[in-house]
């Protein structure tokens, strides 16, 4: 669910507590938005039900009880506003896939929208469940999914592994919500089943495996046999696709036959659990699947397989290109402790790939997403990786060195410019003293105190700061902000002081990235597309536009679809920032590209495309660019501004002007 989905059902939430009008205002502060957001939020509400359900008025904003009712009735009283449309078309798939035929009219009142919207959505739907050898038959008012349960099991586990948060810190949290349900039940039995083993994995494969575990026995619960059930947790590949289990030098057979038979304990473990809550006994294939999860679950650390060598040559691999990778973005380097880490995990990871057994999305989507900059530097460690292992990494993979790259980068990302601020409190011997300390220590190192006035007449208006920190009225500041506090500077003063600089900082940063913008945006790189088009052929057409305005070389294409074969540059949100992971091109800038209406990039819908061409003494600023417009473009009204003005550089130049403030 995406944030703003969510912030809509809280509205919902506390106007359904209140038995009267609450205003704009005192809904903002409770949701920590604006109050223009609480505005676009209720007539978002409204037109996802077709009615009005929120009600404004000059006494401020109520809710429709008769209509709230009435809909929480048809959704058998679990109203939720998830009909965001890819929201709601998966809502729509997992119904047809667990239902033996579904009625058109029944969908209607169940998802609370038109047989129009059902018919739509039901047409989107059939190329999703093609993917998967699945057919939808229509029989008058019916719909029916024809398939194998194999088919249809591995078709919920991609709706489950590609929702926007990690599946399995869904169904954690449903465990934590419901403690008495059958799957919270299993959870504690298998959790206890493990630790007498001594094969306990990390939480977030125990999540992975809970959530396996609770489809299966879904599935059971629908009277469905279980079939051939197939590990989609692992990446098999073909050895043409970029290395195999198989063709991965015959790796230590023995990662082992001792590690094979604890994970086969920890499977039987597992399935004695499922048994005693289920009541149903798990098939042999099943046993595979559980015996994978808990082998791969586990980093053994350190020389823990008979290739002590290969984990010092990875290892070194490993450094080398984390020294390289603090050189091209302009970091500084990881301390040693989180380095070793890293190192360990890059050692286990090293036995998977050998094994054939690897991760494919441990983390859900959204990571990517959240953390775009720790993702790109990801793929350039992954590349030095895959060269030295001689096969491919997969997403998953991917996602966990991100997850061990993010603790040693992030806060170095997140530092931003520095913010200067002034002290504005007058003069009274030791007190003034200890209140201009207790605020340059609430401040810490995330801003630099370039003044401190003590004399009230002195004109704020003119000192260069950035903000003003002041415990007395400040009423001519200007433009500059301004955070009063007291002259005890309380926990909720350094709070205000801290989340003021964070606004400073952050007001800069995107000011940075807007006028590295304007120097990339070329009036002859925006271009229309149709929206038939697939990614490899709007990535052509991008970089021939580039290569004819002189930013890169004729073969630029083919390093972009390098980049994207590793990992797809689309965001969730409708955009793609597609881009090469070579700094070669002989200039910075960006292709813009905007299909007529929604395309399809690899699995996702995509409204605005940005092709990124980065020169050697670019990628620090592209590093910037990159995370501010991940965020401003994930907020969906900013989204459609830019949407709108991608069809020429005057345009898009006015939305940046507006949205990247």
């Amino acid at each position: 669910m995406s944030a703003r989905t969510r912030r809509e059902e809280q509205l919902v939430g506390i106007l359904a507590r209140e038995r009267r009008a609450v205003s704009a205002s005192t809904l903002a502060r409770a949701l920590a938005v604006t109050d223009r957001s609480v505005r676009n939020y209720v007539r978002s509400v409204n037109d996802r039900f077709g009615a009005d359900l929120l009600v404004s008025s000059a006494e401020g904003i109520r809710l429709d009880r008769k209509l709230y009712e009435e809909v929480r009735r048809r959704s058998d009283g679990d109203l939720r506003i998830s009909s965001a449309p890819e929201e709601r078309l998966d809502s729509l798939m997992v119904a047809l896939v667990r239902s033996a035929s579904a009625d058109v009219f029944e969908l209607e009142e169940r998802l609370c929208v038109s047989v129009s919207t059902i018919e739509a959505d039901v047409a989107r739907a059939r190329p999703l469940f093609a993917e998967y050898g699945l057919t939808l038959v229509r029989e008058g008012d019916r719909i029916e999914v024809e398939g194998t349960e194999r088919q249809k099991r591995r078709f919920l586990r991609s709706l489950l592994y590609n929702a926007s948060e990690s599946a399995g810190l869904e169904v954690m949290r449903g465990i934590r919500n419901e403690p008495d349900s059958a799957v919270a039940r299993l959870h504690r039995l298998v959790i206890a089943g493990l630790e007498q083993n001594g094969h306990l994995p990390n939480q977030y494969v125990l999540g992975e495996l809970m959530t396996h575990l609770s489809l299966v026995a879904e599935r059971f619960g629908d009277g469905e046999a279980l079939g051939e059930p197939e590990s989609a947790r692992y990446d098999r590949r073909d050895p043409a696709a970029g290395g195999s289990a198989a063709g991965a030098a015959g790796a230590s057979e023995a990662a082992g036959s001792a590690e094979a038979g604890e994970a086969t304990e920890g499977a039987e473990a597992v399935a004695a659990s499922f048994r005693k809550v289920y009541g149903w006994v798990l098939p042999p294939e099943e046993l595979d699947i559980l015996r994978a999860y808990l082998d791969v679950g586990r980093d053994r650390g350190r020389g823990a397989s008979s290739g002590a060598e290969d984990d010092e040559a990875l290892s070194a691999v490993a450094r080398a290109t984390v020294d390289d990778v603090c050189g091209l973005f302009g970091l500084g380097h990881p301390r040693e402790e989180t380095l070793d880490a890293l190192l360990v995990h890059i050692q286990s990871l090293g036995r998977r790939v050998h094994s054939g057994n690897q991760w494919l999305n441990p983390l859900g989507q959204g990571f990517k997403a959240a953390h775009p900059v720790v993702h790109e530097i990801t793929l350039h460690l992954s590349q030095a990786l895959e060269g030295h292992l001689g096969a491919g990494l997969s997403e998953g993979e991917i996602d966990y060195l991100s997850f061990h790259l993010g603790t040693a980068f992030q806060d170095n990302i997140d530092a931003g410019p520095r913010v200067t601020y002034t002290i504005v409190t007058p003069s009274y011997g030791r007190l003034s003293e200890t209140t201009i300390g207790r605020i340059v220590r609430a401040a810490s190192d995330g801003a630099v105190c370039d003044r401190t006035i003590t004399d009230l007449s002195h004109d704020v208006t003119a000192v260069p700061s950035d903000i003003v920190i002041s415990t007395v009225p400040v009423p001519d500041a200007g433009d500059i902000p301004v955070v009063q506090v007291s002259p005890f500077v309380d926990a909720a003063d350094a709070s205000a002081i801290a989340g003021a600089i964070g606004q400073e900082k952050q007001r800069q940063r995107r000011h940075q990235v807007k006028e590295s913008m304007l120097r990339m945006l070329d009036a002859d790189l925006f271009l229309e597309i149709g929206a038939e088009t697939s990614p490899e052929a709007a990535i052509e057409a991008g970089s021939e536009a580039l290569h004819r305005a002189g930013y890169v070389r004729g073969d630029y294409a083919e390093d972009v679809m390098d980049r994207e074969r590793r990992s797809s540059t689309a965001f969730g949100s409708g955009f793609a920032i597609p881009h090469s992971l070579h700094t070669d091109a002989l200039r910075t800038g960006v292709c813009i590209l905007r299909p007529d209406r929604s395309m399809m990039w690899h699995g996702e819908p995509v409204r605005l495309i940005l092709l990124f061409a980065v020169a050697p003494d670019g990628l620090v600023v592209f590093r910037k660019v990159l995370d501010v417009l991940s965020q401003v473009l994930t907020d969906t009204e900013r989204f459609e501004e830019f949407v709108d003005a991608a069809g020429s550089k005057a345009d898009f130049v006015e939305a940046l002007d507006r949205v990247v403030a």
